[in-house]
């Protein structure tokens, strides 16, 4: 058959049935029908290499089974709603520069074979809901074999594959990618680099090979391999793969270099638990990593109830330890922990190749990241007065817990991309004007803290898509909302508000303000159930002198009151409290107020 055989034609259901052919790449262009279906075929198809006008098609149903094709190429049936391969035989699951997949939704291949899957032969599908492999084998998956596909869900299950070649998955977007119960002979070098994926789960397969950089420079949400075997792992597999959570459960590791499985991992969660490894005995710091039960302790990166195979009484297991001025850390190698020595001296943060950093316990703590630093995540604890200057480049997970910032410097977070900022617990004294100049950050989180003065201009063109704040205090906020998308704010206390009316909308919920009034605009903009009160002028106006005031005098100390109405309100403590009490209590109302063992001064 040649070109555009059935061209223009419209019939309801075409039945191949025991048909030895001969045709081309454009055989079935420009034809409509609803049901077209080959049985026990066998069909030989040649490529069509001069560039050929693009003629219409419509196909609902392509359906070949218990049939043989030497060379298929799915772009024929371009237009094609469902495409369905059952006990059939591929020579090769070819590409065309021709056609492109455009609007096919589904592809099921099952109980079929694919000698050999070449490059592009999934090249622009780009409304593929499902494309599912059962019950199947896969020979080669070449270079590119995927490349720039866009597809919903795509699965393979109790498949077999001789191999998944480099850059598969290029330029690729997935939702899910899965594969169950299959076996995969090896997956080449930087196999699913420069794609991106919602979630991709490797479950109860088993793997001959996985080579370096295998998952290199991929973009994943959830990335989970749980109860696999994998018999040989190359150096540095998921080396500058930004994975969002990364889990490994339950598996066994054979052999391969173990000692940089996790090196240049942007993550910032990595769950690995009760998997086995063929431990090199001598590797010591490699075995503390891969060993070490993080227990109760809150770590970004969690391992827990991991062995190695076969005798474990001779593994050596002992971090790597050193001094850095007044720090003193200990390495597992990806994973760096360091306190501080001595409470009269500041601490420094120290240099490291580790992606993962907690450091704590420190009288004064100084941020100074250099700029080749590798650092992914970073934990702040206990840090009585912490001066932040600079930032490490690849940072996305910045935590600060229990701790006191005297100060953020001018470009602290300049151009940064942070995943999440969280800060509990801490007092923020000064944020410098360009701090957070040209940053972004997906999520800002705040819980009993206080920010007390931002100078404007500190976030300049900055992008803060989520932020939220519970229990907190905020004094002087500056431009830290102008660029912010979604704010929520519950028992909080803000001493002015007009700052969110920068935002879109806003959710403030529960909390207080210094501001004796607010808008009529501000409770049209707040999402959620508001105790404040509206201005009794009306309109948009505010009463500028009470908020402005009261602002003012929350700020500097001279009040900590609000207006508010209070049934009981009760102090009780044991201590001596000084406090500066101009203004405490302007314009409360409550019945009763009582002191129990105080001391004001």
């Amino acid at each position: 058959m040649g070109s555009f055989v059935f061209a223009e034609s419209q019939i309801r259901q075409m039945t191949f049935e025991e048909v030895r052919m001969t045709a081309n790449e454009l055989s079935f262009a420009g034809i409509d029908v609803r049901n077209l279906l080959m049985m026990r075929c066998r069909w030989r198809n040649k490529r069509v290499r001069e560039a050929i006008r693009f003629r219409p098609q419509s196909i609902g149903h392509l359906h070949l089974t218990n049939s043989s094709v030497d060379r298929l190429v799915l772009a024929m049936f371009f237009n094609t709603t469902h495409i369905q391969l059952q006990s059939t035989h591929i020579g090769e699951l070819a590409s065309t520069s021709s056609l492109r997949l455009r609007n096919v939704r589904r592809v099921e291949i099952a109980d079929s074979t694919i000698r050999q899957w070449n490059s592009n032969a999934l090249h622009n599908a780009n409304r593929v809901k499902l494309f599912e492999v059962i019950n199947s084998h896969i020979g080669n998956m070449v270079e590119r074999g995927a490349r720039n596909a866009h597809i919903e869900r795509m699965s393979f299950t109790r498949t077999s594959m001789d191999r998944i070649g480099s850059l598969t998955f290029e330029k690729s977007r997935i939702d899910t990618l899965t594969w169950t119960e299959c076996h995969i002979g090896a997956v080449a070098q930087n196999a699913f680099t420069n794609m991106v994926v919602q979630t991709i789960l490797f479950s109860t397969n088993k793997f001959v090979s996985m080579a370096t950089n295998c998952f290199a420079e991929m973009v994943v949400t959830n990335f989970l391999i749980v109860s696999s075997q994998i018999a040989q792992i190359g150096s540095s597999p998921f080396a500058n793969a930004e994975v969002n959570n990364l889990t490994i459960h339950n598996n066994e590791f054979v052999c391969g270099d173990l000692s940089t499985i996790f090196f240049r991992l942007k993550s910032p969660t990595l769950i690995v638990t009760n998997n086995i490894f063929g431990c090199d005995a001598n590797d010591c710091e490699t075995n503390a990593l891969l060993l070490s039960d993080s227990g109760q302790r809150s770590m970004p990166w969690h391992f827990e109830h991991n062995s190695c195979i076969g005798d474990q009484t001779n593994v050596c297991v002992r971090e790597r330890e050193w001094t850095e001025g007044n720090v003193r850390c200990r390495a597992r190698h990806e994973i760096v922990e360091c306190v501080c020595i001595d409470d009269t001296l500041m601490g420094i943060m120290p240099s490291t190749n580790a992606s993962v950093m907690l450091i704590g316990d420190c009288s004064r703590l100084h941020l100074n990241a250099v700029a080749t630093s590798t650092v992914a995540s970073l934990h702040i604890y206990r840090a009585e007065v912490l001066e932040v200057d600079s930032l490490p480049p690849l940072l996305k997970t910045l935590q600060i817990f229990h701790s006191k910032i005297e100060n953020i410097a001018e470009n602290a977070f300049a151009h940064l991309s942070l995943k999440r900022m969280e800060m509990i617990a801490t007092h923020v004294a000064t944020v410098k004007r360009h701090a957070f100049r040209r940053s972004t950050m997906h999520s800002f989180i705040l819980r009993d803290s206080t920010i007390a003065h931002v100078e404007h201009g500190a976030f300049a063109d900055s992008t803060i898509n989520y932020f939220f704040a519970e229990s907190c205090k905020f004094y002087s906020v500056g431009d830290m909302w102008s660029r912010t998308k979604n704010i929520s704010i519950s028992e909080s206390f803000v001493a002015d508000v007009r700052p969110l009316l920068q935002s879109h909308t806003f959710c403030f919920h529960d909390s207080m303000t210094a501001c004796a009034c607010v808008s009529d605009e501000f409770n049209e903009k707040n999402t959620c159930e508001s105790r404040t009160v509206t201005c009794a002028s009306g309109g948009r106006s505010w009463n500028e002198d009470a908020c402005s005031e009261s602002a003012q005098e929350s700020s500097n100390g001279r009040s900590s009151s609000i207006t508010a109405t209070i049934t009981i309100l009760i102090f009780e403590s044991k201590i001596t409290v000084l406090l500066p009490l101009y203004g405490l209590y302007r314009k409360l109302s409550a019945p009763y107020l009582l002191f129990l063992h105080f001391s004001l001064l």
